[in-house]
Protein backbone atom coordinates (compact mmCIF):
# COMPACT_ATOMS: atom_id res chain seq x y z
CA UNK A 1 0.00 0.00 0.00
CA UNK A 2 3.00 2.47 0.69
CA UNK A 3 4.68 1.63 -2.18
CA UNK A 4 1.25 2.58 -4.24
CA UNK A 5 0.87 6.05 -2.54
CA UNK A 6 4.01 6.95 -3.43
CA UNK A 7 3.58 6.01 -7.16
CA UNK A 8 0.32 7.84 -6.61
CA UNK A 9 1.67 11.34 -5.32
CA UNK A 10 4.16 12.19 -8.26
CA UNK A 11 1.79 11.28 -10.83
CA UNK A 12 -0.95 13.45 -9.09
CA UNK A 13 1.07 16.24 -8.92
CA UNK A 14 2.36 16.22 -12.40
CA UNK A 15 -1.44 15.83 -13.78
CA UNK A 16 -2.16 18.71 -11.52
CA UNK A 17 0.68 21.01 -13.22
CA UNK A 18 -0.46 19.85 -16.63
CA UNK A 19 -3.90 20.67 -16.20
CA UNK A 20 -3.29 24.36 -14.73
CA UNK A 21 -0.10 24.96 -17.78
CA UNK A 22 -3.05 24.23 -20.11
CA UNK A 23 -5.95 26.03 -18.46
CA UNK A 24 -3.84 29.39 -18.31
CA UNK A 25 -2.37 29.54 -21.84
CA UNK A 26 -4.10 32.78 -23.51
CA UNK A 27 -3.96 34.73 -26.94
CA UNK A 28 -2.24 38.36 -25.93
CA UNK A 29 -4.52 40.08 -23.27
CA UNK A 30 -1.74 42.10 -21.65
CA UNK A 31 1.01 44.82 -23.20
CA UNK A 32 4.37 42.62 -23.63
CA UNK A 33 7.51 44.19 -22.41
CA UNK A 34 8.73 43.79 -25.70
CA UNK A 35 7.51 44.11 -29.67
CA UNK A 36 9.69 41.52 -30.45
CA UNK A 37 12.98 39.59 -29.74
CA UNK A 38 15.47 38.91 -32.67
CA UNK A 39 17.73 36.33 -32.26
CA UNK A 40 21.17 37.43 -33.99
CA UNK A 41 22.41 34.09 -34.16
CA UNK A 42 20.67 30.46 -34.26
CA UNK A 43 21.90 28.13 -31.00
CA UNK A 44 20.74 24.18 -30.38
CA UNK A 45 19.73 23.05 -26.62
CA UNK A 46 20.23 19.22 -26.09
CA UNK A 47 21.95 16.60 -27.54
CA UNK A 48 19.41 14.54 -29.55
CA UNK A 49 19.91 11.65 -27.54
CA UNK A 50 19.19 11.15 -23.97
CA UNK A 51 17.51 14.45 -24.67
CA UNK A 52 15.67 15.89 -27.43
CA UNK A 53 17.90 18.17 -29.68
CA UNK A 54 16.45 21.63 -30.57
CA UNK A 55 17.95 24.14 -33.36
CA UNK A 56 16.24 27.52 -32.72
CA UNK A 57 16.84 29.55 -35.77
CA UNK A 58 17.81 32.80 -36.24
CA UNK A 59 15.73 36.03 -36.60
CA UNK A 60 12.23 37.89 -35.26
CA UNK A 61 10.11 36.25 -32.78
CA UNK A 62 6.87 37.89 -31.88
CA UNK A 63 4.58 37.49 -29.03
CA UNK A 64 1.77 35.37 -29.75
CA UNK A 65 0.31 33.91 -26.43
CA UNK A 66 1.00 34.75 -22.64
CA UNK A 67 0.48 32.63 -19.20
CA UNK A 68 0.48 33.59 -15.68
CA UNK A 69 4.10 33.80 -15.83
CA UNK A 70 5.31 34.93 -18.86
CA UNK A 71 5.25 35.69 -22.68
CA UNK A 72 5.46 33.15 -25.48
CA UNK A 73 7.07 34.60 -28.81
CA UNK A 74 6.78 32.29 -31.93
CA UNK A 75 9.91 31.42 -33.60
CA UNK A 76 9.90 32.92 -37.26
CA UNK A 77 9.71 29.59 -38.73
CA UNK A 78 9.29 25.77 -37.27
CA UNK A 79 12.02 24.72 -34.85
CA UNK A 80 13.91 21.61 -36.10
CA UNK A 81 16.05 19.03 -34.47
CA UNK A 82 16.08 15.39 -32.83
CA UNK A 83 14.84 13.39 -30.85
CA UNK A 84 16.37 10.05 -30.16
CA UNK A 85 17.54 9.91 -33.62
CA UNK A 86 14.46 11.23 -34.84
CA UNK A 87 13.87 14.30 -36.56
CA UNK A 88 11.87 17.12 -34.91
CA UNK A 89 9.93 19.77 -36.88
CA UNK A 90 7.59 21.64 -34.26
CA UNK A 91 6.23 24.81 -33.61
CA UNK A 92 7.93 27.06 -31.06
CA UNK A 93 10.27 29.72 -29.77
CA UNK A 94 11.37 31.90 -27.05
CA UNK A 95 9.51 32.54 -23.44
CA UNK A 96 10.13 35.47 -21.23
CA UNK A 97 8.99 35.41 -17.42
CA UNK A 98 7.64 38.59 -16.64
CA UNK A 99 10.16 41.34 -15.02
CA UNK A 100 12.80 39.26 -16.72
CA UNK A 101 14.68 41.31 -19.53
CA UNK A 102 15.61 38.41 -21.57
CA UNK A 103 14.31 35.02 -22.18
CA UNK A 104 16.23 32.37 -20.27
CA UNK A 105 13.77 29.62 -21.65
CA UNK A 106 12.23 28.20 -25.06
CA UNK A 107 9.51 26.15 -25.45
CA UNK A 108 8.44 23.86 -28.29
CA UNK A 109 5.07 22.06 -28.74
CA UNK A 110 5.37 18.35 -30.31
CA UNK A 111 1.91 16.76 -28.76
CA UNK A 112 -1.43 16.69 -30.43
CA UNK A 113 -2.74 18.42 -27.28
CA UNK A 114 -1.01 21.89 -28.05
CA UNK A 115 0.75 21.82 -25.04
CA UNK A 116 4.02 23.37 -24.86
CA UNK A 117 7.27 22.08 -23.27
CA UNK A 118 9.62 24.72 -21.69
CA UNK A 119 13.28 24.44 -20.93
CA UNK A 120 15.74 26.99 -19.33
CA UNK A 121 18.24 27.44 -21.84
CA UNK A 122 20.27 29.88 -19.14
CA UNK A 123 22.08 32.79 -21.02
CA UNK A 124 22.54 30.90 -24.37
CA UNK A 125 19.96 32.58 -27.02
CA UNK A 126 22.04 35.88 -28.71
CA UNK A 127 19.52 38.24 -28.56
CA UNK A 128 18.20 41.24 -29.17
CA UNK A 129 15.26 42.48 -27.37
CA UNK A 130 13.08 45.40 -29.02
CA UNK A 131 11.04 47.63 -27.61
Amino acid sequence: MQKLRLVQIPLLLALTALISACASISPIKSTPPYKQIVVNKPFTWGDGVLTIKVDMPAGVYKPTFEDDHGYFYQAPQKVTGRDTFWPLLVDGGLYLKKGMSKPDTIYIIRNDTGVPAKVNIGDRANVTMVK
